[in-house]
């Protein structure tokens, strides 16, 4: 009777649970292949922190093999750009752009960074800098030259552009050919750009920025993205 409960406890269980739990899961209800399954960290240690004490972990080896499907998911040339979204805030793309751009800049890669999410920008507070000159000013020409929107971060290398303080304007700009023109200016200085964006359910901003870009990579967290 025991094991007859339990087992109708785990059915009823699965039945009624509306997240993702495997990968086959996603590959089959969005036909898009799963780069990377990227382990939660526990402990006190930040992950941006973890990448570069335990570079060999199994958060750090995840991140490698991440970077590795998005070099081979084009046959003529790695991508230079890359978008990182999800579809509802709190699945983890900006510790995932964090922790990757600075892992991959420790390793020698020319990494840059840029905070796309204006409504939650949070890539300034990983790295401790500020917010003052970034993305936004850029994208209304105040200040005139790309450097001065540019933090480096001194333990890995990585160069970062935060989000800065978006006015109507720049929100307009960040859609239009102003944005191409950034990237295509900042492109042939790095070895990759890791862009972290709004999620999609958030901003419909991203849908266009994604057509700026290479590759975009979708983030969904494991026990917590609803199906639908």
């Amino acid at each position: 009777a025991g094991a007859l409960i339990g087992m109708a406890y785990a059915l009823l269980r699965e039945g009624v649970d509306r997240t993702f739990r495997r990968a086959d899961q996603i590959e089959a209800m969005t036909g898009l292949p799963v780069l990377a399954m990227v382990p939660t960290l526990r402990g006190s240690i930040t992950p941006i922190a973890h990448v570069l004490r335990k570079p060999v972990s199994p958060y750090a080896e995840a991140l490698r093999k991440l970077h590795i499907g998005l070099e081979l998911s084009e046959a003529a040339q790695s991508p230079k750009t890359v978008l990182v979204s999800s579809a509802v805030p709190g699945e983890g793309k900006t510790v995932l752009v964090a922790s990757m751009g600075r892992m991959l800049a420790s390793h020698g890669r020319r990494i840059l960074m840029i905070d796309c999410d204006w409504r939650n920008p949070r890539l300034h507070k990983a790295f401790q800098c500020q917010n003052r000159n970034g993305l936004a000013e850029l994208l209304c020409d105040r200040p005139e030259r790309i450097e001065d929107c540019i933090f480096t971060d001194t333990l890995s290398g990585a160069d970062l552009i935060p989000s800065g303080v978006f006015t109507p304007q720049a929100m307009r700009y960040l859609t239009t050919d102003r944005m191409k023109m950034i990237l295509h200016a900042l492109a042939p200085r790095y070895d990759m750009i890791l862009i972290d964006s709004a999620p999609v359910l958030v901003g419909a901003e991203v849908l266009t920025l994604s057509r700026m870009v290479d590759k975009v990579a979708f983030m969904v967290r494991w026990g917590n993205t609803k199906r639908d």
